[in-house]
């Protein structure tokens, strides 16, 4: 459970710091140098072990979220291909932003934790 734990906290690190560049642009305001290098390093924290778990987690996590978190990372690295650092944010946070959706299912799925549907109120008849 930790390393599906690990996976998600990584990835919700990377989708805040993204929408915080993401939101600078669209908004044409500057991030402080403080919070710039402070990005950077949580970001590339985030992004390795990401990678680091993905390498290892054909020991530790179901194929089909092995094959989600190397589409990411895919996803991901062609958005920085691309040569506009908008594009690169943008096609990273779209890339970002669906894996923790999806990985959140799959970790549910695969531990065997109830859906969030099951915690809704039932409505009255």
């Amino acid at each position: 459970m930790d390393a599906y734990t690990n996976v998600l906290e990584a990835l919700h690190h990377m989708k805040r710091d993204l929408t915080a560049h993401y939101r600078s642009l669209t908004e044409r305001r500057e991030l402080g140098e403080e919070f710039k290098a402070k990005f950077a390093k949580r970001h590339t924290d985030a992004f390795d072990d990401v990678k680091r778990l993905t390498d290892i987690g054909v020991l530790l996590f179901s194929p089909q979220a092995v094959d989600l978190l190397n589409a990411m990372l895919k996803e991901t690295d062609e958005a920085s291909e691309t040569g506009d650092y908008f594009q690169y944010i943008d096609g990273s946070l779209a890339a970002v932003e669906s894996c923790l959706d999806q990985f959140r299912d799959l970790t549910r799925r695969d531990l065997g934790l109830p859906s969030t549907q099951d915690f809704r109120p039932k409505t009255w008849e």
